[in-house]
């Protein structure tokens, strides 16, 4: 017995820091101590757009090029491979609680005037629900877009950080680049990805190392999904599916040429994913 408790006296002791956490935020009280990442991944389930915005937006609606992509909390750093993001190491995070609506309201652009703002990024969830908002913050530098002003429940005067919201259903918010908000749901590690065809007829060898890797497995779906889209996009053109079809066989060649290079194969993709999702000027 007094072995077992010298041994869990020596363990980390953050698991103290979160229960003491979580019932500070029970209450409702802000917390303004920087505290440690916890170890979260997720995996980015739906994009969503404000559907009152009439500009052209940087992402659309379940994007390919978001959706599937991964994010790893990790104590030294946050690992990601969405677009646009940075290095972020040493991350660090405050938390606080506040209504959905509020934070939405005081952190996104074009938000109309007495909107449920939530309803109008699609959001299932209540703009009155309150959330567990983490601001994370990196040493040096940022991580994702700063909000533009923090709601004043959530105040902790870093105005640079970016935000993540944690829901009741398990699942999370994450702003980012072009007024999008990201759908997180809970990643396990080790989890498989069926990519876009039968991996028991794959040929080649590239095809191989993506039915062996979950990042690329889901890189494979969001080519296809992009795919897709830009079918849509032809409109029956004769032109420009032929063009379009051209494109992806030559692609299709030189993705092949990666082999079993988990490097090659994932700059392919994403290269392809930015070609297919990009409109002709």
């Amino acid at each position: 017995m007094k072995a077992a408790l010298q041994c869990f006296s020596r363990r980390p002791r953050l698991w103290m820091v979160d229960v003491l956490l979580g019932m500070l935020l029970l209450h409702g009280v802000s917390t303004a101590a920087q505290l440690p990442v916890s170890i979260e991944h997720w995996r980015v389930s739906q994009v969503q757009v404000n559907e009152w915005r009439s500009d052209r937006l940087l992402y659309q609606i379940d994007d390919p090029r978001l959706v599937g992509r991964v994010i790893d909390f990790l104590p030294e750093r946050i690992d990601s491979d969405l677009p646009d993001a940075t290095v972020c190491a040493e991350p660090t995070q405050q938390r606080s609680r506040v209504r959905l609506n509020a934070l939405l309201e005081q952190s996104m652009q074009a938000v109309h005037p007495g909107s449920d703002v939530a309803q109008s990024f699609g959001l299932s969830v209540s703009g009155q629900t309150e959330v567990d908002v983490r601001w994370l913050a990196c040493r040096p530098g940022t991580w994702g877009p700063a909000p533009l002003k923090m709601p004043a429940q959530a105040s902790t005067g870093h105005l640079q950080n970016n935000w993540l919201a944690r829901l009741p259903d398990g699942s999370a918010l994450l702003r980012w680049y072009g007024d999008t908000l990201l759908v997180l749901k809970p990643s396990l590690p080790g989890e498989k990805v069926q990519p876009s065809f039968a991996c028991a007829k794959a040929r080649w060898p590239a095809e191989r190392a993506i039915c062996g890797n979950a990042r690329l497995a889901s890189y494979d779906r969001s080519v296809t999904q992009a795919w897709r889209v830009a079918i849509q996009a032809c409109d029956h053109e004769s032109q420009c599916l032929s063009e379009l079809k051209r494109s992806q066989r030559q692609w299709v060649l030189r993705r092949n040429q990666c082999q079993r290079d988990l490097v090659c194969l994932r700059q392919a993709m994403q290269e392809r994913l930015n070609a297919l999702m990009t409109p002709p000027e």
